[in-house]
């Protein structure tokens, strides 16, 4: 008998959720707000125009080493000019002594403040009453108002499938934050709700906010939020389980474009794309690209406008099977077509731990901004990470890649650097602008089946 009643009402509880789930992804707003004009994105006259700034091109480290793992940065520019990045570091992807870091980049000094932890499990577990066993990925955006928000995964029981949302905000240029509070996304138990890209702004002061699920499936939505944090409306971007982690490119004022994470594996392994033509209420149904992708993370932004042609920017590994090597790739005609326009990390073949930690120290620059680390520092955390015990070899590892453009026409790529750092690029429109594209039908490299 007590095994019946288990059945009935765990039977009950899915068919609850169930319909739950589809009542939540079905509710479409009659109206939705157009885009707001993308800031910061420059008009290119023409691919020979005199170029008014130097090229330039910086590498530094974000984190301190402080934690062994670091993962899933995202990063803004606040009202003051300064960049503020987040990510979450632990001594291991998902366990309970995860916590939000920050840091501040200060562009006038050239310098990253000291990370500093921002929120823990135990901290967003009083504030909203409730048991929470993890932390996961932050997404930070700033807001009409200029306000900083910052969106991050939490999980009360099993796994990422069990995640929500959860938001903090500042008003004092990330001086101080409000206490953590949920998200409302889903009907029952509010579950299976996860963020990684980019929040779009709409031009009414309302935000899209990509998530995507892992729960019963994995697929991609567009959640249309009020100035506060509250749900408006939703919209599927993908079903199934094929396509995750949406990056949202605005082209116009009721027009967008999605990248998504590819996780089928079935060949060939590429990322989705999808489109909207009514400011996000409505998708396509999802078509491969042309960029091979392995399941995982791509980055994203509108790097500017050539006549009346978007050019799109978006980092990603470009291989079917491991996240050895991460590349930049530029669009122009509006995410149909993509070209590799620089190796940012070029694919490094798996070593030994000798090999490894040698590559590692002399491949990696360590810059008088990066101190105290050291090369030899650098190396020993990445070593001690990346070379698992009862493996001979060590593998590279550079991924979920965040693409940031400020006010000054600059460009910020953030991407997890073989799990022991987060790592800082800056490039300039003169850098970018002289890039010669790369077919991706010309990538010798695919990635090494496992």
């Amino acid at each position: 008998m007590p095994n019946s009643w288990q059945t009935a009402l765990c039977s009950a509880f899915w068919a609850f959720f169930l319909i739950g789930s589809l009542l939540v992804a079905f509710h479409h707003q009659s109206t939705v707000s157009g885009f707001a004009e993308a800031p910061f994105a420059v008009h290119v006259e023409s691919e020979t125009a005199d170029v008014v700034e130097d090229p330039i091109y910086q590498a530094r480290f974000v984190s301190d080493g402080l934690t062994r793992l670091v993962h899933a940065a995202t990063a803004v520019q606040r009202p003051d000019g300064a960049i503020q990045a987040f990510w979450f570091g632990g001594s291991r992807e998902g366990h309970a002594d995860v916590r939000i870091f920050t840091a501040t980049f200060d562009p006038d000094m050239q310098r990253w403040t000291d990370e500093a932890p921002l929120l823990s499990r135990q901290e967003t577990a009083r504030a909203e009453r409730r048991h929470v066993r993890k932390l996961g990925n932050p997404v930070a955006a700033v807001d009409s108002q200029g306000r900083i928000l910052l969106f991050f995964v939490s999980v009360s029981f099993g796994g990422w499938s069990g995640s929500s949302i959860n938001l903090v905000v500042s008003e004092d240029n990330g001086q101080t934050w409000s206490k953590p509070r949920q998200l409302i996304t889903s009907p029952f138990l509010n579950v299976s709700t996860l963020v990684k890209g980019p929040v779009v702004q709409h031009d009414d002061g309302t935000m899209g906010l990509p998530v995507y699920h892992e729960f019963l499936g994995k697929f991609s939505e567009y959640l249309h939020l009020d100035g506060q944090g509250r749900v408006l409306g939703k919209s599927r971007v993908s079903h199934g389980r094929f396509a995750i982690q949406p990056v949202v490119f605005p082209l116009g004022e009721q027009h967008a474009v999605a990248l998504m994470r590819n996780t089928d594996s079935d060949r060939p392994r590429r990322a989705w794309t999808s489109r909207t033509n009514d400011g996000g209420r409505t998708w396509s149904v999802p078509e491969r690209t042309k960029i091979m992708n392995g399941n995982t993370a791509l980055g994203g932004t509108l790097s500017g406008t050539m006549g009346d042609v978007n050019i799109l920017l978006t980092a990603a590994n470009v291989t079917e099977y491991n996240r050895s090597s991460l590349a930049l790739l530029r669009s122009t005609d509006q995410g149909r077509d993509w070209a590799v326009v620089y190796d940012v990390e070029p694919h490094q073949p798996s070593l030994s731990q000798e090999e490894f930690s040698e590559a590692v120290t002399r491949k990696t620059p360590v810059s008088e901004e990066d101190m105290p680390l050291t090369p030899e520092t650098v190396a020993a955390a990445a070593t001690e990470i990346q070379c698992e015990p009862g493996r001979p070899v060590c593998d590279f590892r550079f991924d979920y890649p965040w693409l940031l453009k400020d006010a000054q026409g600059r460009y910020h790529l953030f991407y997890t650097w073989n799990r022991a750092f987060i790592r800082h690029l800056t490039f300039n429109s003169a850098w970018l602008k002289f890039r010669p594209d790369q077919p991706l039908e010309d990538r010798a490299y695919q990635g090494d089946e496992p």
